[in-house]
């Protein structure tokens, strides 16, 4: 899978919310990161990171592990 993500600084946010709220149906979760590094900052270095995030939604709670894969590893 390829992600791609766009950061922008919004505004206008309440504008933002009620368009999109006029174009579909939200939902609110709430998303809690934690990044972890070896002791030597190797993946910082590296421009990588290792991040467990734990969203807890309406209906659910759920952890996701985020890493590099090793086929996306970077030349060196």
């Amino acid at each position: 899978m390829i992600e791609a993500e766009l950061k922008a600084r919004v505004h206008a946010p309440q504008e933002i919310l009620r368009r999109l709220g006029e174009r579909a149906d939200g939902r609110v979760e709430v998303y809690q990161d934690t990044y972890y590094d070896t002791v030597d900052g190797s993946l910082e270095a590296r421009d990588e990171e290792l991040r467990v995030r734990t969203v807890h939604g309406p209906d659910d709670t759920r952890t996701v592990l985020k890493a590099q894969r090793l086929s996306e590893q970077k030349e060196a």
